[in-house]
């Protein structure tokens, strides 16, 4: 799948890492380490599902992420939304989430992947 797809930066950085880029934002702030117990991640933004962002890090253990895949998206066909959903999946697990796969949340459609992080790391 080519990076163009899912973007490989939020187009904010210029020539720098994508840590020391979003080191103002909250993934970067120390204080908002293991705070939150539910996200949100447009499909606009999923890049930020890789490890080097620290998405994973604001999470608190047992937080619920709701990322929209691209389902809606209508430059896409059916197997490339398959193929998005595929690169959300394999970003996810390398940064630690774990996909939930059963007993869909009241209120996330299927225009939506949900994952949770670990209770135990």
């Amino acid at each position: 799948m080519s990076s163009a797809l899912l973007g490989t930066s939020c187009g904010h950085c210029v020539g720098g890492s994508p840590a020391s880029c979003h080191s103002d934002s909250v993934p970067g702030r120390t204080k908002y380490s293991s705070v939150f117990s539910v996200l949100t991640l447009g499909h606009r933004h999923i890049h930020m599902l890789a490890p080097e962002y620290g998405l994973y890090k604001t999470a608190m253990p047992g937080a619920v992420l709701v990322t929209e895949n691209a389902r809606h998206v209508l430059q896409l066909n059916k197997d490339q939304a398959a193929m998005f959903v595929t690169k959300m999946d394999e970003m996810a697990e390398q940064a630690g989430w774990r996909k939930k796969t059963t007993d869909r949340l009241a209120g996330v459609t299927e225009a939506n992947e949900v994952y949770v992080k670990p209770r135990v790391a």
